[in-house]
């Protein structure tokens, strides 16, 4: 079993005033850096088996700094696929305004592109890739439990989250099984002295996201396909209490 810890990155000064980023290379502010090391002491419990983050600075930078506060942490690997949407000549614009456009004009946002940028359909195809190029042979190689850290951005954290969410379902993952629900969803997370317990409930992925700003935590777990004579009712996940940072 795979628990992906997806951790957005901290607040940036663009993020604080609500500023199009897209993959301008901007740093964390002050904030945001206190946020980052709020969340690595937090996680410095964590037995971290492989690590991912988009390559861009400022979640380059958290990742860092999480990195610092945890003696049990692999090499990342730092890739153009986890970076944010690609705004084109929107970087430096105020948010919302391309929806505004779109919506002014009655098109379609999920598939509408930033001038010479992308658009969300573009990220979602980048965060399918990386789960069938990076996630997907970690879970097929072992049936132990790994834990996988990744650093991304809001925009390419919530295509994951969608092709995690539909995608497994859809049987695009075959090896893959999905389970339970979000926490804040009736009993979906039991919490427990030194960890939670996840029912397995076929349909949706697990979910456990708390947060502490602009820098998030998505906690996920997949499962491989087991034998139904040997599926169990209940898996127990060992987490330590302290990812309560994001409370």
């Amino acid at each position: 079993m795979l628990l992906l810890y997806f951790i957005r990155h901290g607040e940036t000064a663009q993020n604080s005033s609500r500023i199009v980023q897209g993959q301008s290379n901007v740093p964390l502010n002050e904030r945001g850096t206190q946020q980052a090391n709020q969340a690595g002491k937090s996680l410095m419990q964590v037995h971290f088996d492989h690590a991912f983050c988009s390559d861009l600075q400022r979640t380059r930078t958290t990742m860092e700094i999480i990195q610092s506060h945890n003696s049990h942490f692999p090499e990342v690997q730092y890739l153009p696929l986890l970076r944010e949407i690609d705004a084109g000549s929107y970087v430096g614009k105020p948010y919302g305004q391309l929806a505004a456009e779109v919506r002014k004009r009655k098109g379609n946002l999920y598939t509408a592109k930033y001038p010479n940028g992308e658009s969300r359909q573009d990220v979602y195809s980048r965060a399918k890739a990386f789960i069938a190029q990076y996630i997907q042979p970690l879970l097929a190689s072992s049936q132990d439990i790994r834990r996988v850290c990744i650093v991304s951005h809001g925009g390419w954290i919530t295509q994951c989250m969608r092709v995690l969410s539909t995608d497994l379902k859809g049987g695009t993952y075959p090896n893959f099984k999905t389970a339970a629900s979000s926490l804040g969803e009736s009993a979906a997370w039991t919490e427990l002295e030194r960890g939670f317990v996840l029912p397995i409930v076929g349909g949706t992925v697990p979910q456990l996201t708390q947060h502490v700003g602009n820098c998030r935590l998505h906690l996920f777990a997949l499962y491989p396909v087991v034998s139904k004579k040997s599926e169990q009712s209940f898996v127990s996940l060992e987490i330590a209490s302290d990812i309560q940072f994001v409370t």
